[in-house]
C-alpha cells in the first residue's frame, strides 16, 4: 500500500483467525492514502467509513457505532496515540491500530495494535485479527 524504498519481501505471519465484516472508521489526513486504505480495507469484506482529523472521528464516534479504529499516528493537532486514547475511553473495548514509521510510536503506543509503515495488504489483514494487547490501559497521550 505505502511505497517502499527495498523490494518487498513477504513477512511471515503467524496464523490467526479470519476476521468477519467489520465496521472500520479510518483516520488519515492525506486523501489519497485514505482512499487507497479505504479500497483496500473494503476489497477484503469491510464496511468503511473515513475521517479526516481526530476531531472528525471522534465526532464520527460519539454518533454511530464502529468496530475498529484504523489510524496514522502523524494527524494534523491531534496526533494517532492522542486519538487512540481518546476513542478508547469513549468506546471501551474497541480494537485499535495505528500506523507509523517504524520506531517512531513512544512506549505508550503498546497499548494499541501496531502497524509499522510501509505495509502491504496482508500486515493490513493480518492486524486486523489480532486482539487488544492484554495491557490495554487507556495511557496518557502522547
Amino acid at each position: 500500500l505505502l511505497p517502499s524504498a527495498e523490494p518487498e519481501q513477504p513477512r511471515p505471519m503467524p496464523a490467526s483467525k479470519p476476521l468477519a465484516s467489520s465496521r472500520i472508521l479510518l483516520v488519515h489526513g492525506d486523501m489519497l492514502m485514505r482512499a487507497t486504505l479505504n479500497d483496500a480495507l473494503r476489497d477484503m469484506g469491510h464496511r468503511v467509513e473515513e475521517a479526516r482529523s481526530g476531531a472528525d472521528a471522534l465526532s464520527r464516534l460519539s454518533k454511530a457505532s464502529f468496530d475498529v479504529l484504523v489510524t496514522e499516528q502523524n494527524l494534523p493537532v491531534m496526533s494517532g496515540l492522542q486519538l487512540a486514547a481518546a476513542a478508547q475511553r469513549v468506546v471501551p473495548g474497541m480494537k485499535i491500530v495505528v500506523t507509523a514509521a517504524r520506531g517512531q510510536l513512544p512506549r505508550s503506543a503498546q497499548a494499541f495494535l501496531i502497524l509499522d509503515k510501509p505495509f502491504g495488504r496482508a500486515e493490513l489483514a493480518h492486524v486486523l485479527t489480532l486482539p487488544m494487547p492484554a495491557a490495554a490501559a487507556v495511557p496518557d497521550a502522547a
